[in-house]
C-alpha cells in the first residue's frame, strides 16, 4: 500500500482571485494491490506554511503540534472520493493554527466542505471501513482550495502528507511504514509579464 500527492493546477495567484474557492487542488492518492482489500487509510495533510520558508519556497511542517500560525494555502473541499462510497457518519477533521479541531461531515455527492472562517493548519481524513471495498485498488481525493492572499508571488507552495494504511478493524497497527510525499504549486503575480509560460506545455492566461 503507498500514497501520492500530486498539485492538478500548475500555477495560481494569491487569494480568492476568482472567488470560486476553488483556484488550485491537489490530488491525494491511495493504493494498495488489489480491490476489495480490506485496507483503510489514515492521511495527515498540514498546509504549506509561511513560517516554513526556504527562499521563495513555503513547505508543510511535520503533522501534530506545534501547528503552523499562518497557513499558506486555504483548503476548502475535499471532494467525494473516487474508490469508495462514504457514508454519512464519515467525517474529516481539520485542525486550526489554535490546535481548536471541527469536525467535517460528508455531504453525499459533494464531499466535506471545510470553512474558511478560522484559518486551517492541518487536514486530518481518518480510516474510513467502507474504503476496505474499495472498487478499483486505488482511491482518489481531491483537496481544492487557494493561496493565501499573504503569499508574496512568485512562490512555491509544497504540500507534504503522511499516509498509513491499515486492515479494516485494525487501525492501531500500521502495515506500512509512514508514507510520505510531496507535490508543488507555483504561486505567480498577477501583474505581467506574469504567467507567460509557466512550463513547456502550460500556457498561462
Amino acid at each position: 500500500a503507498g500514497s501520492t500527492l500530486s498539485a492538478n493546477t500548475p500555477y495560481t495567484y494569491p487569494g480568492n482571485w476568482d472567488r470560486s474557492g476553488k483556484t488550485a487542488s491537489f490530488s491525494i492518492s491511495l493504493q494498495s494491490n488489489a480491490a476489495g482489500n480490506q485496507i483503510d487509510y489514515q492521511v495527515k495533510d498540514p498546509m504549506p506554511c509561511l513560517d516554513n520558508q526556504t527562499g521563495t519556497t513555503y513547505t508543510s511542517p511535520a503533522p501534530g503540534a506545534p501547528y503552523c500560525q499562518d497557513p499558506a494555502f486555504v483548503p476548502t473541499l475535499l471532494t467525494a472520493p473516487q474508490g469508495f462510497t462514504p457514508t454519512t457518519a464519515d467525517s474529516i477533521t481539520v485542525i486550526h493554527t489554535d490546535g481548536t479541531t471541527a469536525s467535517i461531515p460528508y455531504v453525499s455527492g459533494v464531499g466535506w466542505t471545510i470553512p474558511t472562517s478560522s484559518p486551517v493548519a492541518e487536514v486530518d481524513i481518518p480510516p474510513f471501513a467502507e474504503e476496505g471495498n474499495n472498487n478499483q485498488g486505488q482511491i482518489l481525493f481531491q483537496l481544492w482550495g487557494y493561496a493565501s492572499s499573504a503569499v508574496p508571488p512568485p512562490a512555491v507552495l509544497t504540500n507534504t502528507l503522511h499516509a498509513n494504511a491499515y486492515n479494516v478493524g485494525a487501525e492501531g497497527t500500521p502495515l506500512t511504514t509512514d508514507n510520505v510525499d510531496s507535490s508543488s504549486l507555483l504561486v505567480e503575480n498577477t501583474a505581467a509579464p506574469s504567467g507567460t509560460v509557466v512550463s513547456p506545455t502550460q500556457i498561462g492566461r
